[in-house]
């Protein structure tokens, strides 16, 4: 049985009767590299035939007595609980298709680079999500975010609707959120309506617009524009923010492409999610369970190495390349090499 093991049976949210599988199933996704079953299978020092050691982790994913987001947000409790007083929190909102068959809804908090799993759906169609699915993801996470810190929300155009702006309003955090270019704001200084495509935006020359409104709808604002290109994608984006429109706001706005790391490490730079083979919904929640476990703690320990000035021992490159993801895997595969035991954490230095 791997050490890792230890680590579990210290972490008193685990439940007991399934601490072992849990732990089994996080220990083979860092070993094999993959979510496959057959491929967690073969990485696991169990003894038995391969297809009874695939059967007890089919049975994890199936266990109706495993609750994955009840779970999971006792675990990010208690590292929210120690976000330092006075800090920024970043929530960032975004959506993404796995394997053609299933479309989850993300929520994760941004840190140093990256993105860090809060809470999931998994929605029951393809295609853009509604505010409604999106305040019950916000709405799970709202009671466990810590009272003394300033928090902000980020996503993309998908997430355009007034309802979420408002959202954001009544609880006093900080947005940046995205628009589409057919979007219609009013400018105070033309005295009329604009449509967002028709701002003259050139790569490196943003424009920013202070106390504009949004919708000839709704009418909503006050609200800063922040409007600049995009060379990666060659096309302009608009984002909209309570902040200064300026240089520094725009900078802080990227923060919400962290989250493509996440989907990243999730996806082909990590657990290859894109080629899973699950079909059933609840077995998927259940993977994403073990994936955010597993990502909770590459991050922490690679955060640890930095923290500690033990970095050098994976990236000591002049230029700073790799995440804390990376750093956390890397430095874990070496101590398996060097039979080593296996530290596990779950608390993130912030």
């Amino acid at each position: 049985m791997p050490l890792i093991l230890q680590g579990f049976r210290g972490v008193k949210i685990f439940y007991p009767r399934y601490r072992d599988t849990t732990a089994l199933w996080v220990y083979g996704l860092f070993k094999a590299r993959s979510c496959h079953l057959g491929r967690v299978a073969d990485e696991l020092p169990l003894e038995g035939q391969k297809d009874s050691i695939i059967q007890r982790l089919k049975r994890f994913l199936m266990n109706p007595g495993v609750i994955p987001q009840k779970l999971y947000r006792k675990l990010i409790a208690v590292w929210l609980k120690h976000w330092p007083d006075g800090a920024e929190l970043t929530l960032i909102l975004d959506r993404t298709e796995v394997a053609d068959r299933f479309n989850i809804l993300m929520l994760a908090v941004g840190f140093r680079g990256r993105a860090i799993p809060l809470a999931w759906d998994i929605l029951s169609h393809k295609g853009a999500c509604c505010f409604k699915e999106q305040k019950k993801l916000l709405d799970r996470i709202v009671p466990l975010l810590p009272t003394n810190v300033l928090i902000a929300l980020m996503a993309d155009s998908e997430f355009r609707s007034v309802e979420l702006f408002e959202y954001t309003c009544a609880r006093n955090w900080d947005y940046a959120l995205g628009h589409k270019g057919d979007t219609l704001i009013f400018r105070d200084d033309l005295k009329t309506w604009q449509r967002l495509d028709e701002l003259p935006v050139r790569s490196g020359k943003p424009i920013f617009l202070e106390g504009v409104l949004l919708t000839q709808q709704h009418g909503f604002g006050p609200t800063n524009l922040i409007a600049f290109w995009d060379d990666d994608d060659d096309c302009a984006r608009y984002r909209f923010t309570n902040r200064p429109p300026n240089g520094f706001t725009l900078r802080w706005t990227r923060q919400r492409s962290w989250i493509e790391g996440l989907f990243r490490d999730y996806k082909s730079g990590g657990f290859q999610l894109d080629k899973t083979r699950l079909e059933h919904p609840d077995r998927l929640n259940h993977l994403l369970l073990v994936m955010a476990i597993a990502t909770l703690w590459f991050v922490a320990v690679g955060r640890r190495l930095v923290k500690t000035g033990q970095r050098y021992e994976i990236d000591n490159a002049p230029k700073r390349s790799r995440t804390y993801f990376q750093i956390g895997w890397s430095w874990l595969k070496k101590q398996t090499k060097l039979y080593r035991p296996l530290p596990f954490s779950i608390y993130v230095y912030s």
